[in-house]
């Protein structure tokens, strides 16, 4: 990876937080069979945005009804065509049918489509702040706030397939010095996710206001108290070898302590 992206690695300083990056990912180490299956069958299904339902196909015939187009006519109805028309002369027992409504027609499935592809957003909450290593830590809080989201992200693509995950990627930013703290961050990401963002199955981009981040399946890695306007599904308070989700306090410095961490929050996100 590192050989691949020396362009775009023009310091040792950058070659480090790379190879720390890595290896923070390794050591969360992957989904087990057992959660993979629990969040496979609790997840659900998500009704798609009105204006999406064109990406989708529409569903099959379900229903007759006595209304509905002409190229929906239920094929059995043609026999009825020159029926009669012995005994009632010009017209047949089909313009019979059509004129007192009789006709049946195939009705298509309306229910709701639905999207089989889990979206989540990660928001980072102002990264300078998350630049600081706790002395009881092996690396910076932003460096396995990173470390816990490439992992997120893996472990969706394993547990609902590449076509199935969908992650969004988004650091909150408040002034230059955050702006710039973020950028550094996401050219970091860009190269580890890179076949990620090539096929879509990831986006990364900053933002200064909560309104900005994608809605579906929010999470925010933070260092301070849950914000409401937020609307988060899940708020993890970061900073501390001891990381809190939904107020069960992980101690991430620890091994499987990350592992742990993401478990719960799957199984929080997708139940």
């Amino acid at each position: 990876m590192e050989l691949a992206h020396l362009a775009d690695l023009p310091n040792e300083s950058s070659r480090l937080a790379l190879r720390e990056l890595h290896a923070a990912t390794a050591a969360i180490g992957g989904v087990s069979p057992s959660v993979a299956m629990a969040v496979r069958r609790r997840a659900q299904e998500v009704a798609i945005d009105e204006e999406d339902a064109s990406h989708y196909p529409a569903g099959g015939f379900d229903a007759l009804s006595t209304r509905g187009r002409f190229e929906n006519l239920v094929r059995s109805e043609v026999a009825y065509v020159d029926s009669g028309r012995d005994e009632l002369g010009q017209i047949d027992l089909f313009d019979v049918r059509f004129a007192q409504g009789e006709l049946l027609y195939y009705t298509r499935d309306e229910s709701p489509l639905f999207d089989q592809r889990r979206r989540v957003t990660v928001v980072v909450e102002r990264p300078l702040d998350q630049r600081h290593k706790h002395p009881e830590l092996d690396a910076q809080t932003l460096v396995l706030v990173d470390a816990a989201t490439l992992r997120l992200q893996a472990d969706m693509v394993q547990v609902f397939g590449p076509s199935g995950a969908e992650l969004h990627l988004r650091w909150r930013t408040s002034g230059k010095a955050d702006a710039e703290a973020a950028e550094e961050e996401a050219r970091l990401m860009a190269m580890t996710l890179a076949d990620d963002l090539a096929h879509r199955r990831v986006t990364l981009a900053t933002m200064t206001d909560w309104q900005e981040a994608p809605p579906r399946g929010l999470v925010v890695f933070a260092a301070h108290q849950e914000d409401p306007r937020a609307g988060a599904r899940a708020w993890v308070r970061v900073g501390e070898p001891r990381w809190v989700l939904d107020g069960e306090s992980f101690a991430v410095g620890e091994p499987g302590g990350l592992r742990a961490l993401l478990d719960a929050l799957l199984l929080r996100l997708f139940a």
